[in-house]
């Protein structure tokens, strides 16, 4: 009891302390400390309250994937090629797009230009108080297409084959702007 603090001489000196019985020893410790006071779970509890908590989230991915699959295929389409001698507006029109999604998921945004560079879109969330800071990074602007010939399907139009869907930063990184999004 006193290494926990407790009065060893009290009834029940771990009253109000919370104990999970992984199950090392046998139990051999869960029946004294539920006689002393303590709320004693075991781990097979624990590992059924787990399951259902994968279960529930593993559902309610497979429920969000046909709209961030949609939303990906979206974005995928605009040619956001950041190059100079590629049509900009199509780089500010992937940054709204960008913009809007992290919107429709709660967070504060700015669309950010330094210096003429290209917009950035900057989402912001606060957490609980004394919540560690976390920072997602992916970025909406793609590298040039190429020769058409090189290209099995056109460039911007995302084409799924199996599993995998293809297309002009469909990976890099627009995946990565929807696997943040989807998280959220």
């Amino acid at each position: 009891a006193a290494q926990f603090g407790r009065d060893r001489d009290a009834d029940q000196p771990f009253a109000g302390l919370s104990v999970l019985d992984i199950g090392c020893g046998g139990g051999l410790m869960a029946e004294p400390m539920a006689r002393l006071g303590a709320t004693v779970t075991g781990a097979d509890a624990a590992e059924d309250d787990l399951a259902a908590e994968t279960a529930a989230i593993r559902e309610r991915v497979v429920g969000l994937m046909p709209a961030v699959l949609d939303d990906l295929r979206a974005l995928t389409r605009i040619p956001s090629v950041s190059l100079g001698s590629f049509d900009q507006a199509r780089v500010e029109e992937s940054a709204e797009v960008t913009a809007r999604l992290l919107r429709a998921e709660g967070l504060e945004v700015e669309i950010v230009r330094e210096d003429g560079g290209r917009p950035a879109v900057i989402g912001r969330s606060e957490g609980p108080a004394g919540a560690p800071r976390v920072l997602l990074y992916a970025h909406h602007d793609v590298q040039p297409p190429g020769d058409a010939a090189d290209w099995d399907t056109p460039a911007f139009e995302p084409t799924r084959r199996g599993d995998r869907l293809f297309g002009r930063g469909c990976a890099d990184d627009k995946a990565g702007i929807m696997a943040h999004v989807a998280a959220l």
